[in-house]
């Protein structure tokens, strides 16, 4: 299910498991950014179907996230090469990097500003990319 999340959910999620005490409160919050759904609508929702959702929960409760970094990915049928090697920015890319990453919180809410900074799009040449 990591594979499936967007950054934006990615966040929602971080924040939601950071300011909720509540379990059940947080299990509807969760629910409901996984499904791109308010709270309200989730808890119009049957208990069976709540249950069902929840099992679906799991994943988050894992430490680590599994996966690989890569350097390239599809969106929207554009491909995009993310630069890892901080000597091959600039310094106004590293600059903003270490502005938006000031701390382990800062990187999670400021994830979507680091990729914007660290990604760039890749042009079709004749013989590839």
């Amino acid at each position: 299910m990591w594979d499936k999340l967007t950054i934006r959910q990615f966040q929602d999620i971080s924040k939601a498991q950071k300011d909720t005490t509540d379990d059940t409160e947080l299990a509807i919050r969760l629910v409901s950014i996984l499904n791109d759904i308010t709270e309200t609508e989730v808890e119009s929702w049957t208990l069976q179907r709540f249950n069902a959702e929840c099992k679906n929960l799991a994943f988050l409760s894992v430490q680590d996230i599994p996966g690989a970094s890569v350097s390239e990915f599809m969106h929207n049928g554009k491909r995009y090469h993310i630069n890892y090697h901080i000597e091959k920015n600039t310094y106004g890319q590293y600059l903003e990097v270490m502005s938006f990453a000031k701390n382990d919180t800062d990187i999670i809410y400021n994830l979507d500003k680091i990729m914007a900074t660290i990604v760039s799009p890749m042009e079709k040449k004749w013989f590839g990319w």
